[in-house]
């Protein structure tokens, strides 16, 4: 019950949901590039010359491999000073396709990657939340049970103690014992009594972590019933191995930072090449005084265009390269650091168990 109250209300845990909730917006912003969208425009200009109005709505749509591909339609009407208005409407179709550097899923999609990577760390960072707080309230809960067992044992000891220190300063008096005797009983009844004020004062203090755990106010009071002790069979060595490979969140964060880095050198040897944007209009329009003239759409119009531009030099991105390159090998390295902490864990506590 302790355990499922901190999972509720622990206000740290909460926090943590909250940034996870936050980081899951962030993916579908990222993928709304790739969503359609729907842009209407339009102007109208007045003056002692001609007058225009216009009116259109493109629709859009960004593909992964970089290609935007737009249709739309608009309308155009010109009024000049005594003469009759001209009216025109056209249909456009439009399709931007970038070349070397910005084509391809690896570019195009890459906030996606990142904002999903972002994500996938911060349900991380939330699990290994959960698991720390579970052992926190386990270990919590265990130290009072055994802190009031104890305080039971020092209070009985003390009273024990108290009393031998009676009678032997009674034994003083009588000629009985000596003065030694009394000042090493005396001594023993004070480190008793220090002993039982502390624990005390642990429990007190540990019972304000507690309610922290929990998520309750300092002032909660609890009563905590002993659980029984867990059953477990030890696994074989390298069953054990297999599980925390399979389960250890760290290492799995280790590995995508690792993923991470090598995207990031593939995508700083893609930067090194020129960037190039291929578009292709075609327009079909028709021009006109009366409406079946305008939607005959007997015209057209189209065209390709190639642009782009490049840094011979680019001296910048090679150094960006470089970097990519040492920040893969660190992570890499750090990899390999994970794996050995994960081992040696595994290790330390079959060892400490079997203790």
């Amino acid at each position: 019950m302790a355990i499922q109250l901190a999972l509720l209300q622990n206000r740290g845990l909460i926090q943590s949901e909250l940034a996870v909730a936050s980081a899951r917006y962030g993916v579908r912003g990222a993928e709304a590039v790739f969503a359609f969208r729907v842009v209407p425009d339009g102007n109208a200009f007045a003056s002692d010359g001609p007058e225009t109005l216009s009116a259109g709505l493109d629709v859009a749509k960004r593909f992964a491999t970089g290609t935007d591909a737009s249709a739309g339609a608009s309308f155009l009407r010109i009024q000049e000073p005594g003469r009759e208005a001209t009216e025109r409407a056209a249909i456009r179709l439009q399709v931007t396709q970038p070349l070397f550097r910005n084509a391809g899923p690896l570019i195009t999609r890459e906030p996606v990657v990142q904002a999903e990577r972002s994500w996938l760390s911060a349900r991380r960072s939330l699990e290994r939340q959960k698991s720390t707080l579970t052992l926190e309230v386990v270990r919590s809960y265990e130290t009072l049970i055994q802190l009031k067992n104890q305080i039971e044992f020092d209070k009985q000891f003390f009273n024990r103690i108290d009393n031998l220190y009676r009678l032997t300063r009674a034994r003083e008096r009588q000629g009985r014992a000596t003065r030694v005797d009394t000042l090493r009983v005396e001594l023993q009844r004070g480190q008793a009594a220090s002993r039982l004020l502390n624990n005390r004062e642990r429990v007190k203090s540990l019972f304000l972590d507690f309610a922290e755990l929990l998520g309750f106010s300092p002032d909660t009071t609890f009563d905590l019933k002993t659980p029984p002790l867990v059953s477990w069979t030890m696994p074989a060595t390298n069953e054990a191995y297999s599980v925390a490979f399979s389960n250890r969140l760290e290492l799995a964060q280790a590995q995508q930072d690792l993923d991470d880095t090598e995207r990031g050198v593939r995508i700083a040897h893609r930067r090194l090449l020129p960037a190039m944007d291929l578009v292709a209009r075609v327009e079909p329009f028709g021009t006109g005084k009366d409406l079946d003239e305008i939607l005959a759409f007997n015209e057209t119009t189209w065209s390709v265009a190639l642009s782009g531009n490049t840094d011979l030099v680019n001296q910048r991105q090679r150094s960006v390269l470089q970097q990519r390159v040492i920040d893969e090998e660190s992570s890499r390295r750090r990899l390999e650091i994970v794996k050995d902490a994960v081992l040696r864990d595994v290790e330390q506590a079959i060892l400490a168990y079997n203790r």
